[in-house]
């Protein structure tokens, strides 16, 4: 996501510290408070590293331009790099000459993906990426005329990764990640290792009736044009491929290095991507091969950790032919465009009266779209479709991801109450008065009363206003649930701790309280929220993915992405609910209340019975709507939190649940490991249900050599097996042990004059970056940290794709550092890396996106 600096001129107060604003008067004058220093630490985030030959001038320089000059990198790692073609780009290092190759080495396990993301546009600009074996030969290769491209390693070994610029100049991301190529951002539609027919392509031309004569042209070249019978699409034969292929600049990149057998695939690519740019062409694609399957199409479903931790897969099965439910999702409105929302929402209203705070150009109205919770171009978060995605995304429709109610029939009532600086209470209790076909300001009602009123937002003040107005919309029938907050403390957050709302904590993926989350005696039940770290060691932080926006050009584009928070863990809770209700249409929030606190909702994963940190546990889908049909009684289920450990570099110890997610009584056998000695485990008297410690000895024999070491831990029982993978990297010589997030720019932004401003420059040094500031003066300041790998010198672009980024604040919340006249300030330490997540979220406890003018 993109900040302009030249927009920093409105950015974010979180009402967790003291609100921006000032104040004006007169009186006596007061001298001026003496300046101060600053001074803090940029952590590189674990598994972060650069591109050795950037174009910045200043950066240290390695070349790696070469299968003989590859850069040595760590398995897990994401790493930010550029590429250009000669005279492109901004001046700089590689300008005059060109930089067209970056070659990387590392250790890959069978079934890892290299994925690319491109952050300049994809229209001037194309990188291919291709994978290596040991021996130089091409595994596999991604051809896209797009800015994301993905391969996918099928056996372990030493490998090369190569990423060369066709095209223009830009930076990039490259992530090494255990997802599959479908799951990640840089999903590659031109792969080799696709299965798809050689020598055909699929065509649809602009103008049907320019066929014949296009069809002369391809047949130049050795290219056979057949009409379908809807005669917008053509069935194309490359009847002579080597022929075909000689006219296409593209090849240089696939004729080396790879095998004959893969050849004919390769050129297929080739052309296919010439295709794609030719004129006349509106679409151009492989004749794929496919194949039946028995899990959601959705391809990012593989990201979705957080939905077998609460058992919503079996859910899912239990719940079928359900008679439907109503999700009110008060929030900051939806993208009503989405293709994976769309279908799936239902009329809704904006209850955002005061026109500055709604950024859409007037007060309520019948439109709850989302127009951007900030003036900065790419800071919003679109936290409304997030949690609207999490709810009830479309499943099964072969795009992004499904929600966790899963089925068409419960659908999203969206309620816009937050703008660019909150939600007011008046517009809250409006929206709720709405959902529940109760009178309110708006002088309508929907078709049908909400089933659920989901609340992701809050504040840490008690209304009474707002009490009396829960009360009346759960006498409709309306379950309400609300984020606990992300103080991290026991301070309550409302509306999640007044009467009759359910108040939903988060946990990791490691069933752990998640840092952020605020715990207390109101908390009811918990659900994923994520966390900004990687404990299942896939590559990719532990957070909730889910639909969102993308404004960084302007333009609003539909996309996917991860936000963590209780905000996150809140429509879990509300789908389960929904879920509970499409079985059982007369459920009351009286009876979800008590079912919840006998436990019958719910996985006691803390003290026993209810406890201040889960409530009354982690919130179980499959017994929910078992419970909600009559059951009580439910098959046992075997599962492991994480789903997969991986030690990096340095790790020797970690922890892990294996736990019953399902009813009963569960025996589990003693487990079984396939290391050769470098594991030990220890748990429950060697097996049973519970916390099971992990231990790598980095010593042992088996170990001594650099590279990376995969094992499986395997438990059986009667409700099945389960094998844990484990992974572990030993230290290659060249390698660091810590992150490399680049050259950083560290700078403390003044939010009121231009002339108070710092920044200074500096390498990692193990993997930290100590800065100070003298001679700052009283103000209030944004500070955070990038690199600046394109060169581009006036930063004015923050946390550009490919560009590490960091920020002065907690969680995804960007805090406010206020030096004023008691002297020196210590902003402590915060982490500069390639992140997944957009820097200003909205999270329950704190407002979105406000406005602090200079």
């Amino acid at each position: 996501m993109n900040y302009c600096l030249s927009s920093l001129a409105c950015l974010v107060c979180s009402v967790l510290l003291a609100g921006c604003g000032g104040g004006g008067g007169g009186g006596e004058s007061v001298p001026s408070p003496p300046p101060a220093s600053v001074t803090g630490s940029v952590l590189a985030a674990a598994n972060t590293d650069i591109d050795s030959d950037v174009n910045a001038l200043s950066s240290s320089f390695s070349s790696n331009d070469s299968f003989a000059s590859a850069q040595l990198i760590a398995n897990l790692t994401t790493l930010g790099g550029y590429l250009n073609q000669a005279g492109q780009g901004q001046p700089g290092r590689s300008f005059d000459m060109g930089d067209s190759a970056d070659y990387y080495e590392l250790d890959l396990e069978a079934g890892q993906s290299v994925s690319l993301v491109m952050a300049e546009s994809f229209v001037s600009n194309d990188i291919n990426l291709a994978l290596f074996d040991n021996n130089q030969v091409m595994v596999d290769q991604s051809l896209n005329n797009g800015p994301a491209e993905c391969v996918e390693n099928p056996a372990p070994g030493h490998h090369f990764i190569r990423a060369d610029i066709l095209q223009g100049a830009s930076n990039y991301t490259l992530s090494i990640t255990s997802l599959p190529c479908a799951a990640t951002v840089a999903s590659s539609s031109l792969r080799l290792s696709s299965n798809f027919m050689p020598g055909e392509m699929l065509v649809r031309l602009e103008d049907s009736g320019a066929m014949s004569v296009m069809a002369d042209e391809m047949g130049a070249i050795g290219l056979k044009m057949n009409m379908m019978p809807h005669q917008d699409y053509a069935r194309v034969y490359i009847g002579d491929v080597a022929k075909a292929s000689q006219s296409m600049a593209a090849m240089k990149v696939v004729e080396n290095h790879i095998d004959d057998s893969m050849l004919p695939k390769a050129r297929t690519l080739v052309m296919i991507k010439a295709m794609q740019r030719y004129k006349g062409v509106d679409l151009a694609e492989p004749n794929y091969i496919y194949n039946s399957f028995a899990v959601p199409n959705d391809p990012f479903f593989a990201r979705q950790w957080h939905y077998p931790i609460i058992n919503l897969p079996d859910a899912w099965d239990q719940a079928v032919g359900g008679s439907g439910a109503i999700v009110a999702v008060l929030d900051s409105g939806v993208l009503t465009s989405h293709p994976d929302l769309q279908s799936n929402l239902i009329g809704g209203y904006d209850f955002v009266s005061d026109p500055d705070m709604a950024n859409d150009g007037g007060g309520i109205d019948a439109d709850p779209s989302d127009p951007g919770d900030s003036l900065i171009q790419g800071g919003s978060t679109f936290h409304g479709s997030h949690v609207a995605g999490i709810v009830a995304a479309l499943a099964n429709n072969n795009v992004g991801l499904p929600g966790a109610a899963f089925y068409d029939n419960i659908k999203v009532m969206p309620l816009r109450v937050l703008g660019v600086r909150g939600g007011t209470l008046a517009g809250i209790c409006e929206a709720l008065r709405y959902a529940a076909r109760l009178p309110n300001v708006s002088n309508t009602l929907p078709a049908s009363t909400a089933d659920i009123a989901n609340l992701s937002l809050g504040g840490a003040s008690f209304s009474q206003f707002l009490q009396d107005c829960i009360d009346q919309v759960r006498a409709e029938g309306v379950i309400i649930v609300a984020a606990a907050g992300n103080a991290a403390s026991s301070v309550p957050s409302y509306p999640a701790a007044h009467n009759g709302v359910v108040s939903v904590s988060a946990v990791d993926l490691s069933k752990n309280l998640a840092s952020y989350s605020s715990f207390g005696s109101t908390v009811d039940v918990a659900a994923p929220g994520g966390d900004a770290v990687d404990d299942d060691g896939d590559g990719v932080i532990d957070g909730i993915y889910s639909t969102v926006g993308d404004d960084s050009s302007g333009v609003i584009v539909n996309t996917y992405g991860y936000l963590i928070g209780t905000s996150m863990a809140a429509p879990h809770v509300s789908a389960v609910a929904a879920l509970m209700k499409s079985v059982a249409p007369t459920l009351t929030p009286s009876q979800f209340d008590a079912y919840l606190s006998a436990g019958q909702l719910s996985d006691d994963i803390g003290a026993a019975g209810r406890d201040d940190n889960f409530g009354y546990g982690l919130i179980n889908a499959n017994k929910a709507v078992l419970r909600a049909q009559g059951f009580t009684s439910i098959t046992p289920i075997l599962s492991a939190a994480p789903s997969g450990i991986n030690f990096g570099l340095t790790g020797v110890s970690t922890q892990f649940n294996i736990s019953n997610v399902g009813g009963g009584s569960l025996t589990v056998n003693t487990l079984t490991e396939n290391s050769g000695g470098w594991l030990s485990v220890s748990g429950p008297g060697g097996a049973g249900e519970g916390v099971y410690t992990l231990i790598a000895d980095r010593n042992h024999p088996i170990l001594a050599s650099p590279g990376s070491y995969s094992a499986t831990l395997s438990f059986s029982s009667a409700a099945g097996n389960l094998d844990l993978p484990v992974l572990l990297q030993v230290l290659q010589s060249g390698q660091i042990d810590t992150g490399n997030a680049g050259r950083q720019i560290v700078t403390l932004f003044s939010l009121t004059a231009e002339a108070n401003d710092r920044s200074v420059a500096m390498e990692a040094e193990a993997g930290r970056y100590d800065f100070r500031f003298d001679d700052v003066r009283p103000d209030s300041y944004i500070l955070f940290s990038s690199s600046d790998n394109d060169n581009d010198n006036d930063l004015s672009i923050f946390c550009d794709t490919g560009e590490s980024c960091g920020f002065f604040g907690a969680g995804s919340l960007l805090f406010v550092l206020e030096v004023g006249e008691t002297g020196d300030v210590d902003a402590g330490s915060f982490f500069a890396g390639y992140s997944f997540v957009n820097p200003v979220s909205v999270s329950a406890g704190s407002s979105p996106a406000g406005i602090a003018q200079r």
